[in-house]
């Protein structure tokens, strides 16, 4: 059986005849690891939201430093997919000057082949993946929880069409500081917006044609772990084409103590619309799950405001942890969200803006509904947010 995502064409000719952005010039972009550490995670998150439908496959790929990794498909129907890629018999390669990773293994039962190469039965010798900035492949077979193996196939190319900043830049999603291992996890959306040309995914006796769905992508990385935290995603919005919200909050370690750290953002016609406590009072009020809702002011006059909310069973998927990779996350792909953005005259930017096709997510340890009231900080560490946080970063060839 074969469905295909109906492309829009104009999308897609402008993809193809926009100048390809590139991959951030900062180190948040590019792969972190450095030497064998106990316990660093990286991990990389691919969405595809495809047009006209509130399906979407969500790819998760991540590595431990160094020698055991996984890769994980939460498919369009809420099932997950989930393959070890060890690296005792395989290799992860990831760049220090570019966005660009893999990671190849060998079958437990195959001794010899080349990378996805096929053996007489017609199924792949290797398994595994490569994404970089423009593009994702890979095959694997899951075997998770005991389920009948399935093997899933996919090759996507995409145009990037903003990374993280107004159109022509790219920044740090959560600032300059990321750079530094105090401020644990890093995080950086690599992609916040982007066009998939052409591309397929193949699983279940399914093949899916991608061309025209929206894409995002982003990274995090780092030793220490949040505790809890929220996160909503969307960048398929029905007659909104340039618009793509994420809202997350977080619970992290800093040195002695832990804190509260949220943020709410807009990309709308190439603009950046960022909402944090290095510019703005961040509040929110998200359950268990179900239900997630957040709003800031900036000390510019500029407010956001944005409701989530899901009937949805949630999809237990693996996440980052202390003790290494634990089923502690709760997605799902059917969101329905609500975005208010006003200027700083109290003009609507976005006036109750909808899409039934949010990813919304909790991950970590919760015991019931979570309030929380992030503050500006102070003056002079704004300044110095700012100052270094700029210039902002052109990404145009």
């Amino acid at each position: 059986m074969t469905q295909v995502a109906q492309p829009t064409d104009s999308r897609i000719q402008t993809a193809l005849t926009q100048a390809p952005l590139q991959s951030s010039k900062h180190a948040c972009s590019y792969f972190a690891i450095r030497k064998p550490k106990e316990n660093f995670f990286e991990g990389w998150y691919l969405r595809i939201s495809l047009p006209d439908s509130n399906e979407s496959f969500a790819f998760m790929f991540a590595i431990e430093a160094p020698d055991r990794g996984t890769v994980q498909l939460l498919s369009a129907d809420d099932r997950l997919y989930v393959c070890d890629l060890p690296n005792n018999g395989g290799r992860f390669v990831g760049s220090k000057e570019r966005f660009d990773i893999s990671h190849w293994a060998y079958k437990e039962q195959c001794k010899n082949g080349k990378q996805e190469a096929e053996a007489s039965n017609g199924r792949p010798v290797m398994q595994g993946y490569k994404l970089c900035g423009t593009s994702c492949h890979g095959c694997f077979e899951s075997h998770d929880r005991g389920t009948d193996a399935t093997l899933v196939q996919w090759g996507v190319d995409y145009t990037p069409m903003l990374t993280w900043g107004s159109r022509g830049t790219s920044r740090h999603t959560a600032t300059w500081l990321a750079q530094f291992p105090i401020f644990e996890p890093g995080y950086q959306v690599l992609m916040a917006h982007g066009v998939v040309t052409s591309g397929y995914i193949r699983y279940r006796n399914r093949e899916i044609k991608l061309a025209g769905s929206s894409v995002y992508s982003e990274k995090n990385w780092g030793q220490s772990f949040p505790t809890k935290w929220w996160w909503v995603q969307a960048n398929a919005f029905k007659g909104e084409p340039d618009l793509s919200v994420l809202a997350v909050g977080a619970t992290r370690q800093v040195l002695f103590w832990t804190e509260d750290i949220g943020m709410l953002s807009v990309h709308y016609k190439g603009e950046l619309y960022e909402f944090s406590n290095w510019n703005s009072e961040v509040v929110w009020d998200v359950s268990e799950w179900g239900s997630w809702k957040a709003s800031a002011k900036s000390l510019t006059g500029h407010e956001i405001g944005i409701e989530a909310h899901t009937d949805e069973s949630a999809v237990e998927v693996l996440g980052p942890s202390k003790d290494g990779m634990v089923f502690n996350i709760r997605d799902c792909s059917r969101g329905n969200l609500t975005v208010t953005l006003k200027d700083e005259f109290g003009n609507n930017i976005l006036e109750g803006v909808r899409c039934s096709n949010a990813q919304v997510e909790v991950g970590g340890e919760w015991n019931g509904r979570w309030a929380a009231t992030v503050r500006v900080l102070p003056w002079l560490i704004r300044f110095f947010i700012n100052l270094f946080n700029g210039p902002k970063v052109a990404t145009t060839p």
